[in-house]
């Protein structure tokens, strides 16, 4: 017993002197920064983020970073960001930008002598998952007019916010939000026109703007694919199966019911396929997924683990289809990438699918609810009596044609016109 307890003693004294040391450690960058401040009077242009990693959200802050240290100069940027548990997943910090440590167990006091905020500098939250004591402060700093106005880019949707932001359910937060959003002090923005929809409902507004992606493709144009590049379908899926959101099991079992209704009785008139998955991690869930997708497509199934941007892009690069059956998007950067490279696009009704999908034009509509609807689709597209290789090119010139209308060439600006008050603003934010 006295063992034990000394064991026990010894864990939490280790425990509290890791917890001492990075508290000292924290305490000392914010006073760093603090000093390295006084006396320079310039705008700050400060972003705030989760933890960073190779998925969409913070790829996206990063080109965003990086084009207001290009235009706006890289020593006026400050990017706040709590450590990732995992530090090789995160993506590079533009050169120049200061990186500072944001920890969830700080006070609301030492949130505020961290950031730092005056009136009128540029403040950019990105995605509902934002540590909370730091969004507190900015919506706590807009309501008191210490500071002007802010963004908040919403990558998530309303669905996703009971397990990531359960507080922005609360009422009295949405009826704060909705008034600083209708009293033009805080730009809420989103990906696409339906998750606007289900954002304003939530909040009582009309407020919420869609600000799409800029993507690492943007002024990049690709040239239309031969009809040969489609004599065979690589399909792409895309996302971390962990959470099971991005409907991995739904696929699978999609592709179980297009082999068991429609190829194996005649294989020779469907044209060669495989799938790709890329975000795979070593998990239970993933090996369940591998296990199966194995069974049902032996060496048609390619399994990529979590990799780089750039890895993925090139794993893109490879495929000509892209598939989403996730039960929650907001508008996927993985289907505009596909389309870039000209991919048959199979998209169901979750948000983006407006803009990324004209349905019998660049590709289909799936019904993840409908196992044997999705199979069709599936069949329709290999089916080479049905479905000629210049039909398929069609479709992914299509794809190419509409993501070029998709993305926006700047962020600075298109940031920059979003937060101009509209009329029945002018005039609202304090003096």
């Amino acid at each position: 017993m006295t063992a034990e307890r000394s064991g026990s003693g010894s864990v939490l004294t280790k425990a509290r002197q890791h917890g001492l040391r990075e508290s000292l450690s924290l305490a000392g960058d914010i006073a760093r920064t603090r000093i390295g401040r006084l006396g320079d009077r310039r705008k700050s242009f400060v972003f705030l983020s989760p933890p960073l990693n190779n998925s969409g959200a913070p790829l996206i802050l990063m080109e965003i970073v990086h084009e207001f240290a290009v235009r706006r100069g890289a020593e006026s940027v400050r990017l706040l960001v709590p450590r990732s548990p995992d530090r090789s997943s995160e993506p590079s910090v533009p050169a120049g930008v200061r990186a500072e440590r944001a920890a969830e167990a700080l006070s609301p006091h030492l949130v505020r002598v961290q950031l730092d905020l005056r009136r009128d500098d540029f403040v950019f939250m990105n995605t509902a998952a934002l540590p909370k004591n730091y969004f507190d402060v900015v919506l706590d700093s807009l309501r008191s007019g210490r500071l002007s106005h802010a963004y908040w880019y919403i990558l998530e949707d309303v669905e996703q916010l009971s397990n990531l932001a359960p507080s922005l359910l609360q009422p009295e937060i949405r009826t704060s939000i909705a008034e600083l959003a209708t009293g033009g002090r805080l730009t809420l923005l989103v990906l696409s026109k339906k998750v606007k929809a289900n954002y304003d409902e939530l909040f009582g507004t009309s407020e919420t703007r869609v600000l799409p992606f800029k993507g690492a493709l943007a002024g990049k144009e690709k040239a239309p694919l031969p009809a040969a590049h489609y004599s065979s379908l690589r399909f792409l899926m895309s996302g971390k199966p962990t959470d099971g959101r991005k409907g991995h099991h739904t696929a699978l079992a999609a592709f179980h019911e297009f082999m068991r209704a429609y190829y194996d009785a005649s294989p020779h008139q469907y044209r060669p396929f495989t799938l790709t998955l890329i975000g795979m991690t070593d998990d239970y869930i993933s090996r369940q997924l591998l296990s199966i997708g194995s069974t049902v497509l032996g060496d048609r199934l390619r399994a990529v683990p979590t990799a780089s941007h750039e890895m993925a892009l090139a794993t893109t690069r490879d495929c000509n289809a892209v598939i989403c059956c996730s039960f929650h998007e907001t508008g996927p950067l993985f289907v505009l990438e596909g389309m870039r490279y000209g991919h048959v696009v199979l998209r169901n009704d979750a948000g983006g699918m407006e803009d990324q999908l004209d349905d019998g034009v660049n590709g289909y509509w799936i019904d993840s609810t409908d196992i044997r609807q999705f199979a069709g689709v599936l069949a329709r597209l290999l089916d080479k009596r049905t479905m000629s290789d210049s039909q398929l090119q069609m479709m992914g010139q299509a794809s190419q044609d509409l993501a070029v209308r998709l993305v926006i060439p700047s962020y600075v600006d298109a940031l920059e016109q979003a937060g101009e008050p509209t009329p029945h603003h002018r005039g609202s934010r304090p003096s």
